[in-house]
């Protein structure tokens, strides 16, 4: 007999959660919710997927889910393409 593998993706509404973002996804389901779009690349490095309650960011610095107030002052200083750039660690508590 052959081990089962583990799934590293599945499909939520029509929206695939694969590679990288799969096991974030599984880590951080309860705070980002369903799936509302598929990753969408933004640059050669650099990837996102967006759901109800946040969004997983990839990039050469890992992947990581943005959710709550962290998303909203990510999102403030203008994502990805402000100052902050993509993240370079996970959410830390205080």
């Amino acid at each position: 007999d052959k081990p089962q593998q583990l799934s590293k993706s599945t499909e939520i509404n029509g929206h695939r959660i694969a590679g990288n973002f799969y096991s974030v996804y599984q880590d951080n389901q309860n705070q980002l919710g369903k799936p509302i779009s598929n990753a969408i690349k933004t640059s050669d490095d650099v990837s996102y997927q967006l759901f109800e309650k946040g969004s997983i960011v990839s990039s050469e610095h890992g992947t990581f889910p943005l959710f709550g107030a962290i998303r909203h002052k990510f999102l403030n200083s203008g994502g990805l393409d402000g100052w902050l750039g993509a993240p370079t660690g996970a959410e830390k508590a205080q």
